[in-house]
């Protein structure tokens, strides 16, 4: 657990004595047995501990979700086993705001949009809008590393019949081009 780890030590004091003072319930009671009631009691003094609250009403077990605000006012979902770790919300930890802060830097190059909240993990994909207005959905790292707008990338790569009929032109093979194009895939013949 976080409490023996070199971390720990670095987590506020408050927080600290809050976790200490956690003790784990039996197993398989009732949901409104008094262990849960003051376990997710201790939960929200660890949360407020750090600023925020628990919003959960009921606790089920160590693995299942609870629902907290951090004192930023993000709300996000934790397990028990999450917060009793040391950790709190995924917008406010130092990592997270330091890629988050990255993305803005690369927004503002690339002149697109994050329409997402935020960032919580590399396995979360983030809702992007590029300068064209097209809008996607991709992980940080997909676009980090070079991805861009995929409708962007298809208006460059596939050309429209009047893109092909002007460069059949300038080869002087316009007589043999459809006047209409039946698909994206179907065929045109060129004379050389």
């Amino acid at each position: 657990m976080m409490r023996l780890s070199v971390r720990y030590s670095s987590i506020p004091l408050a927080v600290r004595k809050e976790i200490e003072s956690w003790i784990p319930i039996k197993p398989h009671r009732d949901p409104n047995h008094p262990s849960r009631v003051a376990f997710l009691e201790a939960m929200g003094r660890i949360a407020h501990a750090w600023g925020g609250g628990c919003l959960s009403s009921c606790y089920k077990n160590y693995l299942t979700h609870l629902e907290f605000c951090c004192r930023l006012g993000h709300t996000f979902r934790a397990t028990p086993a999450v917060i009793l770790s040391g950790q709190f919300c995924p917008l406010c930890h130092s990592h997270s705001a330091s890629v988050w802060n990255e993305i803005q830097e690369f927004l503002v190059e690339r002149g697109w949009e994050c329409l997402s909240e935020g960032y919580t993990h590399s396995n979360t994909s983030l809702h992007w809008r590029c300068e064209k207005g097209h809008e996607w959905k991709v992980r940080w790292e997909t676009v980090r590393s070079g991805s861009g707008c995929p409708h962007c990338y298809r208006e460059k790569r596939c050309h429209s019949l009047e893109d092909m009929q002007q460069l059949a032109a300038s080869r002087e093979g316009l007589n043999n081009l459809p006047s209409k194009q039946k698909c994206n895939f179907s065929q045109m013949l060129w004379l050389q």
